[in-house]
């Protein structure tokens, strides 16, 4: 499980219990900081799939104001964590994940 800060290129390691939703956002372990995001301070979210040879990877930026966290379908609670962006940000289109995902091994961008 992974997450990652762009800012400097630091990034950060996820594990087990260090990503947590709330009913205004999460929280998440960066560079052995918590740090809590709300719904409201994000900016926007870009959502794209890398091909990795062997397997793909779905990655979401979140864009805060002058820092991106880019989360992977690799933490815990991810579908959680996606449905929760869908009713907090409607403007998502509902189809976004299998236009991501599809076809297999191609780098998607949205």
């Amino acid at each position: 499980m992974e997450a990652a800060i762009e800012m400097n290129r630091e990034s950060a390691n996820i594990s087990f219990g260090k990503f947590e939703l709330h009913v205004d956002g999460f929280t998440i372990e960066l560079q052995q900081n918590k740090r809590k995001i709300t719904w409201n301070e994000i900016e926007s979210i870009n959502a794209y799939k890398l091909d990795l040879m062997t397997f793909d990877k779905i990655c979401l930026d979140i864009v805060l104001e002058n820092i991106y966290i880019t989360i992977t379908e690799e933490i815990d609670n991810w579908i959680e964590f996606i449905e929760k962006l869908q009713i907090q940000f409607p403007s998502i289109e509902k189809e976004w994940y299998s236009r991501i995902s599809l076809p297999p091994f191609a780098t998607n961008f949205t």
